[in-house]
């Protein structure tokens, strides 16, 4: 038994590299590793990878949070009409049809409000909150962040979470200079000692916006409607006292830096968070969210002399030979030797094959 966990391809609307568009291309996924990771669906689906049973799509293959302030959000039928895409759809639309490996959609948070439809669409694809099977509990992970959960600021703005329009603003930086626009480049000196006395937005979204020079008036238009930089910041000023009486088991200041630091990583976050959420005893937890490849041992998750192992799968859209690869998790329950494997494992995009970058198990 064989599963892959994949997550953070972020598939947008490919706006930024269309014919005519006189900006710098804004969108996370380039059309280089779009096609790499059409390839790896490829590979999967022609069963190559020997004994894969599972693939579990860990949120965030599509993005339609990433746009400029100005630019209207992309639709779901753009993202998947976007010529860019059309080697991921079409290799993951021949995957999901095969009778012989079962395809799982996870929702993330840049998806969060078009994923279930998206899951919808491809025949032989399911829809799942989360993934738990087999001593495995999998997700994305935005539900810890402050920036990107759900359910912290109950008349949020068209449900969304601040991290939404964190991301419009970066885009909004990109598409102007052609820097990179992913937030956690420019949150780290902007986070500091004072947050817990600070409303959020003023120590966050209001430095983002300035250091873009964007003011209070600046429209964010939305896919019905629009809104403003004041009506944000107005908002959610207050989500970090508001996270402070949540119980996920994860501190308001580690939440609100997990963007940032990697924070499921710590291993006394992670022993707090499961003694709030995983009460089954899980012995093997799988995220995606941070874009940071992991894999580690957790010997005080459980309350036995048993190990338990965290991992993350990575991302395929920052990819950097020297720093991040493309990257994703394999798990196999042998039950010759009664341990269930976990495997990190990178696509070499030019042999066009798997490699393992570590390995661990447990015990059944």
């Amino acid at each position: 038994m064989k599963r892959i966990f994949v997550s953070d391809v972020h598939m947008g609307a490919g706006k930024g590299f269309q014919p005519g568009y006189t900006g710098h291309s804004y969108d996370w996924l380039s059309a280089t590793e779009a096609q790499v990771f059409a390839d790896f669906l490829s590979y999967l689906n022609k069963g190559q990878y020997v004994g894969v049973n599972e693939i579990i799509l860990l949120g965030d293959i599509i993005d339609n949070w990433v746009c400029p302030v100005a630019t209207t959000p992309p639709t779901l039928d753009e993202i998947v009409g976007a010529t860019i895409n059309q080697p991921i759809i079409t290799n993951l639309k021949a995957l999901s049809q095969n009778n012989d490996i079962k395809v799982t959609y996870v929702p993330g948070n840049h998806d969060m409000t078009i994923c279930k439809d998206f899951a919808n669409s491809f025949p032989g694809m399911a829809f799942s909150e989360v993934y738990d099977k087999d001593d495995i509990f999998a997700a994305h992970g935005s539900e810890y962040s402050m920036f990107c959960a759900t359910d912290f600021v109950n008349d949020n703005i068209n449900g969304l979470p601040i991290g939404y329009y964190i991301s419009r603003v970066g885009a909004t930086n990109t598409a102007l200079t052609g820097s990179d626009n992913s937030p956690k480049y420019f949150m780290g000196d902007i986070i500091n000692e004072t947050v817990e006395s600070t409303p959020l937005v003023d120590v966050v979204f209001a430095a983002i916006v300035d250091k873009i020079h964007l003011h209070d008036d600046t429209e964010i238009i939305m896919k019905a409607g629009r809104t403003t930089v004041k009506d944000v910041k107005s908002q959610y000023a207050n989500l970090y006292a508001q996270w402070g009486e949540s119980s996920k088991g994860i501190a308001p200041k580690e939440a609100l830096i997990a963007e940032v630091n990697d924070i499921f990583s710590i291993p006394e976050t992670l022993n707090r968070l499961y003694d709030f959420n995983f009460q089954h005893n899980y012995r093997i937890i799988i995220f995606g969210h941070t874009h940071n490849k992991d894999l580690r041992r957790m010997p005080t998750l459980v309350p036995s002399d048993k190990i338990s192992l965290y991992a993350n799968t990575g991302t395929w859209c920052e990819y950097d030979e020297q720093k991040t690869l493309f990257s994703f998790i394999e798990t196999e329950k042998n039950d010759t030797d009664c341990k269930h494997y976990v495997r990190l494992k990178t696509w070499d995009p030019v042999s066009k094959r798997p490699h393992t970058f570590s390995e661990d198990c447990i015990e059944q």
